[in-house]
């Protein structure tokens, strides 16, 4: 009884999962032409372009949360996918689009660095997940932190 009692459970949880529409790409939107060994032909994929990929914040006073917009365009010709953006440890958390960005149109993406328990120079990364040509890039966000 308690092994047919999980296995409806299963099959509702799949269920509701496959019925959220908002997050699911069709197939024929990632056209990512990169392959494992970094080359490909990069005139049909999206391609990332940023205004800036680092920011400084100079000097802050330790247990500032700081916050900077990355801007970018998709100078690519297909659609661009971010799957994901991951700091280099938990004080660095990136959001990013979660919709296609169609080719000519921009987006951002907003990092948050939390300097609790910093001192000193930090230099953290952020790393881009896309189906892009490159399919990774790296933000820098930097500040020199200080003691109250």
């Amino acid at each position: 009884m308690k092994k047919q009692i999980l296995w409806l459970l299963l099959i509702i949880v799949v269920s509701a999962c496959n019925n959220d529409k908002k997050g699911s790409y069709s197939t024929d939107l990632i056209k990512n032409e990169a392959t494992a060994d970094g080359k490909g032909d990069p005139k049909n994929s999206p391609v990332l372009k940023f205004d800036v990929t680092e920011h400084n914040f100079g000097n802050v006073i330790q247990g500032e949360k700081l916050t900077f917009t990355f801007k970018f365009v998709n100078i690519g010709k297909s659609d661009l996918l971010i799957s994901q953006a991951t700091g280099s440890c938990g004080c660095t958390v990136a959001e990013f689009p979660q919709e296609p960005i169609n080719p000519g149109k921009d987006g951002i993406i907003s990092v948050s660095l939390n300097t609790e328990g910093k001192k000193g120079p930090l230099d953290k990364t952020i790393t881009i997940y896309a189906n892009s040509f490159p399919s990774e890039t790296v933000l820098h966000v930097k500040a020199m932190v200080e003691l109250p």
